[in-house]
């Protein structure tokens, strides 16, 4: 109702109680008539001719205030199949289909099978065409029980929205009982059922349709996705722990999902739903958007996997995948979006080798090439990942572990980490951005190591103060909980995790430098300036360990100096990594991670000063974890090879050749030389 006012019955209407949706004042038309609402400021009164099954939710001669529901229109479930997905064949040669209704297609000329779900039970080869015969069209219907498809229960409530789009609460609540049954409720009518048998047998069934039609059907594309996410997490974390594993029922949960009509999705911490808004792009709903569900999804995902809940700071605000942030940030929403990539992120394709990509001329949205600086709204600088700014021809390399701070390299990380651990093959995938991401198939061994190193990672964070400062270092936290869950497995990835941190500016070497001459530990302490006498020769122990405290080893060490000859060095080797310039003396890191300098003041040379800067600055087309396979390497092991050799420039946005380079990190030590 627009206004306060009166209804009146009229043209022979009549009504009966209506049971199946949770209002008392629900009445069913019987015989079609007229409802005529007359505003109580005496304005012309306004009929309503109403048909048999449409809803009646005012009482004749009874007053209703403004807003107050009036009457639903029945809407009838309608059929288009021009809305339906067509698949294109290029020479399909051959067709069959199994006892179970899935249908392959050999599609000689794009060299793939394409697989189809369809309704039928029968089994046979449906097509052999041979070169001479023309294409064929035919279409596989899908029927509306979906039990090994999706495993989801909808019911739907029997409230059509057609005359009262303005008076009725038009938010549809999803209620997704994550590990077993989803359910969907609309309006104020909440239908809650029982999974029929268990987690991969539910059914999926519409019982009514309840428009506004869009709305509905964007309601049931969320649940699929949803259910698609925890089968996809269900597959790879059966090896986790058993009480860790997603689908477990006896840590059954409950997430409900709103569909807004505002733009913009999010979900607020500590929260029980997830909100999907509307958008005014031309895109459609986010709702459509299968990356922005399965994005604000991890965030409660999130929320019910870290250990302790709330491990770190909470923070919010403006953010996107390039913009430099804080720590907090970039873990929170670099999380979401490392599982976002997998059904192809919300402005387009990814990058099945980085994850966001690089941005390519003509292709701009959704790529990550620089990284940018805000002061409040006002965009301040566009920086290379690795230092500087990005109108330079290359980097500085001044800006180590910047990429703590970019969600979008965080999330990065987390993808090449995954896919060289578990999922390497996707870089032979057909089409990733449609179907493979998240249609994986790991090993026994590859579910272990995945759950083994990323995800209870997430179970290892400290019990922290209110005020401790590592509650603002979210994702250096989380990083190095990873590096410790890889060092502590058996199948020996640390030093990958190592590379691929560098190689998105995450978490570098620790560079220390010490007084003495111990190869396997560090000596004295030793401050930046240091007092010595001509002649005299004071020796120093540089070492390398990685953010876990765990030594590098092959690692080479730069040593900018003035004079090479004042100073003995002893290496370990082999070589592993690491950037050589051609200037300065340079040492490979032994098993412990050190290597043994030592420096002799000339005679005469009393009153000068001698500067030494030791540094370390990667080279990914030198790492050795970038090496492509080897004879002899097993399947997995070439290709993870293959991926990472392919991995080695996803970092590098400039132009150049041979400065594949990393973020530097570096000491500088002041020698006074006095004269005796």
């Amino acid at each position: 109702a627009p206004k306060k006012g009166d209804v009146t019955f009229a043209g022979g209407l009549t009504v009966k109680p209506y049971t199946e949706i949770y209002s008392k004042e629900a009445q069913i038309v019987t015989t079609a008539g007229v409802l005529t609402f007359t505003r109580k400021d005496g304005s012309a009164p306004t009929p309503h001719n109403l048909n048999v099954g449409d809803l009646v939710f005012a009482k004749a001669g009874k007053r209703v205030g403004e807003d107050d529901l009036l009457f639903a229109r029945l809407v009838e479930t309608e059929y288009f199949p021009e809305l339906s997905r067509h698949l294109k064949f290029d020479g399909p040669s051959r067709a069959v289909i199994d006892e179970r209704g899935l249908l392959a297609v050999a599609d000689t000329n794009n060299h793939r099978v394409r697989l189809v779900r369809t309704a039928t039970t029968l089994k046979l080869n449906l097509l052999d065409l041979g070169e001479q015969l023309p294409d064929i069209s035919f279409r596989a219907v899908t029927e509306a029980d979906w039990r090994e498809a999706l495993g989801l229960e909808v019911k739907i409530a029997k409230v059509p929205l057609d005359g009262a789009a303005i008076v009725l609460r038009n938010i549809p609540v999803l209620r997704v009982f994550l590990g077993g049954l989803s359910t969907m409720s609309f309006a104020r009518n909440d239908f809650i059922t029982e999974p029929e048998k268990n987690f991969s047998d539910d059914q999926y069934r519409e019982d009514y349709q309840l428009g506004n039609r869009n709305l509905v059907s964007a309601a049931i594309n969320t649940l699929k996705v949803m259910y698609t996410v925890q089968r996809w997490l269900h597959h790879l974390s059966r090896e986790d722990e058993a009480d860790h594993r997603w689908g477990n029922p006896a840590r059954k949960r409950t997430l409900k999902v709103d569909l807004l009509r505002k733009p913009g999705s999010y979900h607020a911490w500590f929260a029980e739903n997830i909100n999907l808004g509307s958008d005014e792009t031309g895109r459609g709903g986010d709702s459509w958007d299968d990356s922005v569900i399965v994005h604000e999804m991890h965030h409660w995902i999130f929320d019910k996997s870290v250990q302790p809940f709330p491990p770190f700071g909470l923070g919010g605000g403006d953010h996107s995948h390039s913009q430099i942030t804080s720590q907090t940030l970039a873990i929170l929403e670099g999380y979401a979006e490392y599982a976002e990539l997998f059904w192809g992120g919300e402005y387009g394709g990814m990058d099945r080798v980085r994850g966001f990509r690089l941005a390519a001329a003509g292709v701009l949205s959704g790529s990550l090439t620089t990284v940018r600086e805000y002061d409040g709204d006002t965009l301040k600088n566009t920086l290379y990942l690795a230092g500087g700014v990005s109108s330079g021809a290359a980097p500085t390399f001044d800006a180590p572990q910047k990429g703590l701070e970019v969600e979008g390299y965080f999330a990065n990380t987390l993808w090449q980490i995954h896919h060289a651990l578990a999922e390497p093959n996707i870089l032979f995938a057909d089409a990733p951005t449609f179907w493979h991401c998240h249609n994986s198939f790991l090993t026994q061994e590859q579910s272990r190591r995945f759950s083994a190193i990323l995800r209870k990672a997430m179970r290892n964070f400290p019990e922290l103060g209110l005020f401790d400062d590592r509650r603002k270092k979210g994702s250096e936290m989380y990083l190095k909980q990873v590096l410790q869950a890889a060092h502590d497995d058996a199948s020996g990835f640390a030093q990958l995790v190592q590379s691929i941190y560098e190689l998105n500016n995450q978490l570098l070497p620790v560079l220390t430098m010490t007084r003495g001459t111990s190869s396997t530990t560090p000596g004295s302490a030793l401050a930046d300036n240091v007092d010595l006498n001509e002649t005299d020769t004071i020796a120093f122990i540089v070492q390398l360990k990685d953010a876990v405290g765990q030594p590098l080893v092959g690692y080479n060490v730069h040593f900018a100096v003035t004079t090479a000859g004042d100073y003995t060095v002893t290496a370990g080797g082999p070589f592993q990594r690491g950037a050589t310039p051609g200037t300065g003396l340079n040492a490979v890191t032994n098993n412990s991670g050190i290597v043994n300098l030592s420096f002799e003041a000339p005679p005469g040379s009393g009153g000068r000063t001698e500067t030494m800067t030791i540094s370390y600055q990667p080279d990914f087309d030198t790492d050795r974890t970038f090496d492509p396979p080897a004879r002899g390497d097993d399947q997995e092991t070439t290709l993870r090879k293959l991926y990472l050799y392919e991995l080695r420039t996803a970092a590098k946005s400039w132009p150049n050749s041979g400065d594949n380079f990393g973020a530097r990190i570096s000491r500088t030590i002041t020698m006074n030389i006095q004269t005796p």
